[in-house]
């Protein structure tokens, strides 16, 4: 979640309450079709392109909420979970933070956010 004030920049929310003005997504269409289930612990009963139609259900009331989405890039490197964002980075008013991921198959995620955030202008 991040916001913009008339008076300087403040680049994120300490509220998991407050209207989202902007939020970083990857699609799961692009990230989820090849997951393995038991690879990435999703239980027998994964289906990607269930997860996919919901996730662009919530693309779409995202969007009706008026927040403006920042995309990560979408490449075949195999990232099914890449679609959780709250997880790899931390937003503060200054800032991202880049977190370490502890699950092994998450451990090059944190670098798509620190590489979209260079993108946006936001400091890390």
């Amino acid at each position: 979640m991040f916001q913009e004030q008339l008076v300087g920049k403040a680049y994120g929310s300490q509220s998991m309450a407050g209207p989202l003005q902007r939020v970083l997504m990857r699609s799961a269409a692009s990230a989820m079709p090849r997951a393995k289930a038991s690879e990435w612990h999703y239980g027998p009963g994964f289906d990607p392109q269930k997860a996919a139609a919901q996730h662009q259900a919530l693309t779409t009331l995202v969007l009706a909420s008026g927040a403006e989405i920042e995309w990560l890039t979408d490449t075949d490197d195999g990232l099914a979970d890449s679609v959780f964002t709250h997880d790899p980075s931390l937003m503060t008013d200054h800032g991202a933070i880049i977190l370490a991921m502890g699950k092994a198959l998450r451990l090059a995620e944190p670098g798509l956010h620190e590489a979209a955030y260079k993108r946006m202008g936001v400091p890390i």
